[in-house]
């Protein structure tokens, strides 16, 4: 049993260190809404339907069917429109929220304890997870989301 927690905290501490300093650079950097995506969701309608309506008309423009994610920007870009660090917080709970789920259902799986803090671990060493973190128009993440949510309840 020492053992099982013993193993427990050496992957704690690789696993979360990546995502206190990403939350602690939100805090430090001075953040803008600087790319042509962000200034256009900000601009697109005044109420959450008229935005909703608006980036869901654009994504159909591309050929994509995105509307969960549609829903998402329309309500979040709303409620955030003049505090670019509290969407970058948010993207950072949701890419949190992801590895807890896609953790949890990994160690339901494999039915070892350590086996959580491992898979965040090593999915924090893949660089494009922290595409997640800093780029606020990228929409895999409600996918993944999704798609670990219905693996826990199967």
């Amino acid at each position: 049993m020492a053992q099982r927690s013993i193993l427990f905290f050496i992957w704690f501490f690789p696993a979360t260190v990546p995502l206190l300093t990403i939350l602690l650079s939100f805090y430090l950097q001075e953040w803008y809404w600087g790319l042509m995506d962000d200034a256009g969701l900000i601009s697109d309608g005044s109420v959450v339907t008229k935005r909703f309506s608006s980036i869901f008309r654009g994504f159909l423009a591309f050929g994509e069917f995105k509307p969960t994610f549609a829903l998402h920007q329309a309500i979040f870009f709303s409620m955030f429109r003049y505090s670019p660090i509290s969407m970058h917080v948010l993207k950072w709970i949701e890419a949190c929220l992801v590895l807890s789920v896609w953790g949890a259902a990994v160690q339901r799986i494999s039915g070892k304890c350590a086996s959580m803090p491992i898979f965040v671990a090593v999915t924090l060493s893949f660089h494009y997870f922290y595409d997640t973190f800093f780029f606020l128009s990228t929409h895999e993440i409600l996918g993944v989301l999704f798609c670990g949510l219905a693996l826990n309840c199967f």
